[in-house]
């Protein structure tokens, strides 16, 4: 996503055979590392047996992120107004380097450039390196908040 936001979505799926009525959601994630833009409860409304709706919210990483869990509360009354308190199950955010920024390209340049291989002389080449050692030295550069890699929500 522009920016390196993360779009984190809450799906709320009414596997009853009744209504479930003023669902809400609210995401519980790391605020030392996440900024939110928009409101932190969402509102679904009813939802009818065997429908589904999404909370769609944005999270702004505020520094490398690895490894963190976000997970949400559902609250919802059933059919005959008793509150329900459900606990999503926890998603993971592997890797977030949010110091990337994008650099406008003509049409052809990456070309030009990929044939007067100057992305290996400018950039980085992992010729010859194991995805272990790849790793290794994404997670420490990282650490050092040094920008390589943007990963997302898996």
């Amino acid at each position: 996503m522009r920016n390196n936001d993360l779009r984190f979505g809450i799906r709320v799926v009414n596997n009853t055979g009744y209504a479930i009525l003023d669902v809400e959601t609210i995401p519980d994630y790391p605020r030392t590392l996440f900024a939110l833009k928009g409101n932190v409860v969402q509102t679904l409304a009813n939802i009818h047996p065997n429908g589904e709706r999404t909370a769609k919210y944005i999270l702004t990483p505020l520094g490398c992120i690895h490894n963190e869990k976000i997970e949400a509360t559902i609250v919802y009354k059933d059919h005959i107004g008793t509150k329900h308190t459900v606990q999503m199950r926890p998603k993971g955010v592997h890797c977030v380097c949010p110091f990337l920024k994008e650099k406008a390209m003509r049409e052809g340049e990456f070309a030009e450039h990929a044939n007067a291989c100057e992305y290996i002389q400018e950039g980085l080449s992992f010729s010859g390196i194991s995805i272990n050692e790849i790793d290794v030295f994404v997670k420490e550069a990282c650490a050092h908040r040094i920008s390589l890699m943007v990963c997302t929500v898996f």
